[in-house]
C-alpha cells in the first residue's frame, strides 16, 4: 500500500488549529491544548494512493501511543 502526506487546505487548516484550542470554564477565555497534536495532525493528512483518508480522527489516540522515534 501506498502511503501519502497530503496538504490540507487552508479551511482544513482553519478547522486543525481551532481544534486545538479549549474553551475555558468561564467561557471567554481559551487555552491551547497540544495534547497529541502530531498524531492529530498524521490522522488528517496520510492519504492512501487513491487520496483517500487512511484514518479517521478517532485513530487519533491510538496513534499517539505508539512509540515515536
Amino acid at each position: 500500500m501506498s502511503l501519502n502526506v497530503r496538504a490540507m487546505t487552508g479551511a482544513e487548516r482553519d478547522a486543525f488549529e481551532a481544534d486545538n484550542y479549549k474553551r475555558s470554564k468561564k467561557g471567554a477565555d481559551f487555552s491551547q491544548s497540544m495534547q497529541n497534536i502530531r498524531a492529530r495532525l498524521v490522522v488528517r493528512t496520510v492519504v492512501d494512493g487513491d487520496g483517500q483518508r487512511v484514518f479517521k480522527d478517532e485513530d487519533a489516540e491510538a496513534l499517539g501511543a505508539k512509540t515515536a522515534p
